[in-house]
């Protein structure tokens, strides 16, 4: 017999060579009760309460400093822009409110439509912590070669909007058009398939290196040329959004596409088992009422 209190440590050894079976009963015991430890005095949770009743006051003065909704609408009056979408996008900033004002009043008033649908389609994360440079990065990198609509989904969600994944939301759009060869800048919109050829020739794959699975910066997979799977899919999809060609990650099973004569296309890269060209279809049909 032992007890804790005396050792912290047992060392049972089986003494007995293994010859047919064997048993032994070990009788473990429940623990004797501890005596519990005393609680705060009055004096420590009244002190306590009133430092939550402090930091109370703090965050609400500080919610207090936001732009107020007259603020936002006057803001949208004088920058020419759609005072609901406007007072919506700045609302849901909280406190990043200034970075997403400077980002529309340094916006030429001809593009200022389109950074309003840029702020629409990011996430309300991404409103309250992103800066205004990467949103301008973004804008001003926007290229269009199919002639899609602007106001369209293929083109908001797929060309213009700066998020591919989970991925850290960066400026990547500027600094992969001055990067990639310019034969893929020039030839990818008529073949999106360049875009694979050239991952597959210069980035190679280390897929156990990333422990965390941190998805890499797109630009972060081009200086360093090594990248995991992941985040070499981002990398596709970034590529082929910077050169104006609607791409995405497939919703279902994260696969990356790109969207090229009215369909969406998948992409296998060499080392990636080829999806089978024949494809199911399943009718689900209900009388239910």
């Amino acid at each position: 017999k032992t007890a804790v209190a005396e050792s912290n440590t047992v060392l049972i050894r089986l003494d007995r060579k293994a010859k047919g079976s064997s048993s032994d009963d070990l009788d473990l015991n429940v623990p004797l009760a501890a005596v519990p430890l005393q609680g705060p005095s009055p004096e420590m949770m009244k002190r306590n309460a009133e430092r939550l009743a402090a930091e109370d006051l703090v965050r609400l003065s500080y919610i207090g400093s936001w732009i107020k909704p007259a603020e936002a609408r006057s803001f949208a009056l004088e920058m020419n822009t759609d005072t609901a979408e406007t007072g919506k996008i700045i609302s849901k900033s909280m406190g990043n409110y200034k970075a997403i004002m400077s980002f529309i009043r340094h916006t030429q008033q001809v593009q200022r439509e389109r950074a309003l649908s840029m702020l629409g389609i990011i996430s309300e994360k991404d409103l309250r912590d992103i800066k205004s440079v990467i949103l301008s990065d973004h804008l001003d990198n926007i290229q269009n070669p199919y002639g899609l609509d602007p106001k369209g989904d293929v083109f908001i969600n797929y060309v213009l909007n700066p998020r591919v994944a989970n991925e850290k939301l960066t400026d990547w759009r500027g600094w992969l058009r001055k990067n990639l060869p310019t034969d893929v800048v020039s030839g990818a919109a008529g073949d999106p398939a360049l875009i694979k050829k050239f991952i597959d020739e210069t980035i190679s794959v280390a897929d156990s290196e990333n422990y965390y699975s941190t998805p890499l910066t797109p630009e972060g997979v081009g200086e360093l040329k090594v990248s995991d799977i992941q985040s070499r899919a981002i990398y596709f999809v970034a590529v082929s959004r910077t050169l104006g060609i609607p791409a995405r990650l497939e919703p279902s099973n994260g696969i990356p596409q790109y969207f090229f004569k009215s369909s969406w296309n998948y992409v296998r890269f060499a080392d990636e088992k080829k999806l089978p060209k024949e494809r199911a279809y399943v009718r689900l049909i209900s009388d239910d009422k």
